[in-house]
């Protein structure tokens, strides 16, 4: 258990899904059957009621699909895997190297997905209006980034070793650029706000200024360049334009199919197909005989005049965790999830005073984790970025497992 605990920072940094998803499982069974052997779990048993009630009322609104695509069974999957995947690592007897090593380890395997970004920049020439794809996409690969970058962050605060306290800040300022390159909004605004957290929480002041004004600086020098990874901010421009009105498109007809659905959703991961069923129809574009689109994305055109079939029909969730919850899966899978969410922070919260120095550490790290996801979650729907709920629930289940203060104690 342990060695796989520490192997999965390497997980999370590779290109591909089976692996990490083999490994996730695997770790889940032997935290099943510790808690079998030892007959007993030891958890809040608000945290315990809210988790199963989100998953069992998720399950509900799985059923109300008319198709079950293999894509979206395995969301379904890797999303209940990741909750249970939680709960088990709270109740594992962890030795307390395994928190030593963890941070290290998530900052040197860093390095893979920093690397394969960089150099599919180089491949771009360097490009300003190149966006790094990582893994995947460049919103989901931020995410994942966003979510990983929070280890070297929050450990370089704490950590007593010079030359480690220096290696933690080099993989946050290269991590950084790396977001910086995926134009992603939110990402890029939401992790030096963090830092800035972090510097105020320690008291940090003369890191503060040297922040502030390595930043001035930084801008000054490359100002220009740095306006056109930022276009997407701006209104004026197409994109930044464009994509912000089909946001506002997504949230309105979200908020509509809410009214009109069932009371427990309309069903699981379900928006483009029933929002091309409800009105308004668009025959120009879709084919209502076969449910199908008469032409790919590529061919329908972004403009005032298609912004309606862009938010109704092209998005395939509704850029808003909560939204997403509430109309897909219904109002008691939402009133589950949010309470979910309250419990695991309030836990974070109420064992902070309890834990030692390096549990403190972890703690803070689920705490601002967990804010991440939740302020990210209000622009985009994270829910279905399996990778970055693993990473996320394994930072919780690391922050809130009282079996490592026991053998602290006892050693």
């Amino acid at each position: 258990v342990n060695f796989l605990l520490l192997i999965i920072p390497y997980y999370l940094s590779k290109k591909g899904n089976h692996s990490r998803n083999i490994g996730a499982i695997i770790l889940l069974v032997f935290a099943v059957l510790w808690i079998i052997v030892n007959k007993k779990l030891e958890i809040d048993k608000k945290i315990l009621v809210t988790a199963l009630g989100y998953v069992l009322f998720m399950t509900i609104s799985l059923f109300f699909r008319s198709d079950y695509p293999k894509e979206i069974i395995k969301n379904y999957i890797d999303l209940t895997v990741g909750i249970l995947l939680f709960i088990g690592i709270t109740q594992l007897s962890i030795d307390r190297r395994v928190y030593k090593y963890f941070p290290i380890l998530v900052s040197l395997f860093l390095i893979f997905p920093m690397i394969r970004a960089l150099e599919g920049w180089k491949n771009h020439n360097f490009s300003t209006t190149y966006r790094i794809m990582g893994d995947n996409w460049p919103s989901v690969f931020s995410v994942e980034m966003g979510l990983l970058i929070l280890v070297p962050m929050v450990f370089f605060f704490y950590e007593k070793n010079k030359f480690l306290k220096l290696f933690y800040l080099i993989i946050t300022g290269l991590s950084y650029l790396v977001i910086v390159i995926t134009q992603t909004r939110v990402i890029i605004v939401i992790i030096p706000f963090i830092f800035i957290i972090l510097c105020i929480y320690e008291k940090k002041k003369a890191l503060l200024v040297s922040f502030s004004v390595a930043t001035l600086i930084l801008y000054i020098v490359f100002g220009g360049n740095v306006n056109k990874y930022f276009q997407r901010f701006s209104s004026e421009n197409n994109d930044g334009k464009y994509s912000t009105l089909i946001r506002m498109k997504i949230y309105e007809r979200g908020l509509t199919l809410g009214v009109k659905s069932k009371f427990m959703g309309i069903g699981f991961r379900n928006y483009p197909d029933y929002s091309m069923k409800t009105e308004p129809y668009f025959p120009e574009y879709v084919n209502y005989e076969t449910m199908s689109l008469k032409k790919t994305m590529g061919e329908i055109p972004v403009d005032n005049a298609t912004l309606h079939i862009w938010g109704y029909i092209l998005s395939d969730h509704l850029h808003n965790n909560y939204l997403e919850i509430l109309v897909t899966q219904g109002i008691l899978s939402f009133i589950f999830y949010i309470s979910f969410i309250f419990y695991i922070f309030k836990n974070l919260v109420g064992s902070f005073k309890k834990a030692d120095e390096t549990k403190k550490q972890y703690i803070i790290l689920g705490i601002l984790a967990l804010f991440f996801i939740c302020v990210h979650g209000i622009l985009e729907t994270n829910l279905y970025m399996i990778k970055v709920n693993q990473i996320l629930y394994i930072f919780l289940g690391l922050a809130l497992n009282k079996k490592c203060n026991e053998l602290a104690k006892n050693s």
